[in-house]
């Protein structure tokens, strides 16, 4: 079976599936950095978002985390699953089959998947930043990113 995935710019790319769901490609961009250009993206999705976006230098995977952005769709950052003919978000997939799907003890932890990953490819050093520590991101009503 074959199923759709959508570029960043909305162009079909097809995904093979086997049994189990196929997993989205999620792509991020940030205005304070320029792309290595080795996510193998075609040359028009590096700035599919418009130049004030920035260019796209990040991919995330398994994200069930909104980006923190201003301006950002509604689901940026998500990532989306293709089960059964069936395109979902993630966070979705979780909502109805949590425990099977990340097993009983993080299930019956966190309610949600509590983790991704993200891979960078920036052409530069990217800028000093930090990320809070649960403590300190409740303190302004935060969660502390994964």
């Amino acid at each position: 079976m074959r199923e759709k995935c959508p570029s960043i710019n909305g162009r079909a790319r097809r995904w093979n599936l086997g049994r189990a769901p196929a997993h989205c490609p999620v792509l991020g961009s940030q205005v304070f950095c320029a792309a290595g250009r080795r996510l193998r993206l075609a040359p028009s999705d590096y700035y599919a978002l418009g130049a004030n976006r920035g260019s796209v230098d990040e991919r995330w995977f398994a994200s069930t985390t909104e980006a923190g952005k201003e301006n950002r769709a509604p689901d940026e950052g998500l990532s989306y699953v293709v089960a059964n003919g069936k395109k979902l978000t993630l966070r979705e997939a979780l909502a109805l089959e949590g425990e099977r799907l990340i097993g009983e003890k993080l299930w019956n932890e966190f309610h949600r998947w509590p983790a991704f990953s993200k891979l960078f490819d920036n052409l530069g050093p990217i800028s000093h930043h930090i990320h809070q520590s649960s403590a300190q991101a409740k303190l302004v009503c935060q969660e502390s990113k994964p």
